[in-house]
């Protein structure tokens, strides 16, 4: 059992009994553990593609059922919450169960941590070598260090023909980082999290800038190399995470949060 510290993210791994491997899980409101329904839940393969989708019971439940085993990117959305996506490994005929936590989409909240770690350093995937072809802007760890931002989104205040807009003001005025087309108007990029597409726009914040080892900008689709186009009239972003990230600090209160949504989840299938 594994229990990652500012996701609560808690991983069990078990033979799913000859029906196909499994994701099983519930979502949880963070600090009072209460059941989340009606989220939904997607698993994006590899090449952008929701492999399965479903949307949470009355309990916070969902049971997904992939094709095919792999890596995989499991994103949770909900309208008053802030959306979450998180790199998992999918092993064939096996259930992976999942207790995720979603934080109320409000002022000053702890920003939420991605802690998929990179497994090869920049150079073998090829950043360096894009960055060479001068289609793109490329921030390396260092230019983060020395702009020193508070959000990750203030990465981009000084990006030509990047904008930051209100997302939704209903929501608390969230921030998304859009491009400016060529017609005057904006469109939100896809946005890669170590090579896979997982997360929108609008949800940039949830990563922490000291995790960020480097980013790729890619203002149109002409910019954005084709491993990366994915059928949209908009640029790219690229996110490559540090593979010494620390994450937030881990807290008691983060862990009794955990251990109790988890203890809620085996009650419930029993």
């Amino acid at each position: 059992m594994r229990l990652l510290a500012g996701l609560l993210l808690l991983v069990l791994v078990f033979p799913s009994g000859g029906h196909g491997q499994l994701v099983r899980g519930a979502v949880r409101s963070e600090g009072d553990s209460l059941a989340i329904a009606s989220a939904l839940v997607r698993l994006i393969d590899e090449d952008g593609v929701t492999s399965d989708s479903t949307v949470t019971d009355s309990l916070g439940g969902f049971i997904l059922s992939p094709k095919n085993d792999g890596r995989y990117m499991i994103h949770v959305s909900h309208v008053g919450y802030l959306a979450m996506a998180r790199p998992i490994d999918l092993e064939r005929g096996y259930e992976l169960t999942v207790v995720l936590t979603m934080a109320t989409n409000a002022i000053a909240l702890e920003p939420l941590v991605v802690t998929a770690r990179r497994r090869v350093p920049l150079e073998y995937n090829g950043f360096y070598r894009r960055s060479r072809m001068g289609t793109g802007r490329f921030l390396t760890r260092e230019d983060i260090e020395r702009r020193n931002p508070i959000r990750t989104t203030d990465l981009f205040h000084v990006i030509p023909r990047v904008q930051l807009i209100s997302a939704d003001p209903r929501f608390g005025g969230r921030q998304m980082v859009a491009m400016r087309t060529y017609s005057g108007g904006y469109c939100a990029p896809n946005v890669y999290i170590d090579g896979m597409l997982g997360m929108t726009a609008e949800d940039i914040n949830m990563l922490l800038p000291e995790d960020i080892d480097g980013v790729e900008i890619y203002t149109t689709p002409a910019l954005t190399p084709i491993e990366y186009q994915r059928n949209s009239d908009c640029g790219a972003i690229l996110f490559w995470l540090r593979k010494d990230a620390r994450g937030s600090p881990f807290t008691w209160k983060r862990l009794f949060i955990g251990v109790g949504a988890f203890l809620g989840l085996l009650l419930l299938s029993q």
